[in-house]
């Protein structure tokens, strides 16, 4: 699965750094990762990619437990993707 050039340009604006971690034998499912730090080697969020073009939460490694809450457990598809990446946007920059 991918993500389109469009979403990732739109986070990289909002300062937050989009990666595909494709399913491996530790983790058979690709996962999107979220970097609020481009130079950052761990990301500071993580959801599954899901077959049908959704996501579901995974992982956060540094976000509030405030900012975690809010998030969705899934992610219907990439127009609610960026809806989310706002929100992050928005919470990690106060």
């Amino acid at each position: 699965m991918k993500i389109s050039k469009t979403t990732i340009n739109f986070a990289q604006k909002r300062g937050i750094f989009l990666d595909v971690c494709e399913g491996d034998e530790v983790m058979e499912q690709d996962r999107l990762w979220f970097y609020f730090d481009e130079d950052a080697c761990e990301p500071d969020l993580s959801y599954i990619m899901n077959a049908d073009g959704s996501f579901t939460y995974f992982d956060t490694l540094s976000l509030s437990q405030d900012v975690k809450e809010e998030l969705p457990a899934t992610i219907k598809n990439e127009k609610h993707l960026r809806l989310v990446i706002e929100f992050l946007a928005s919470a990690i920059n106060k």
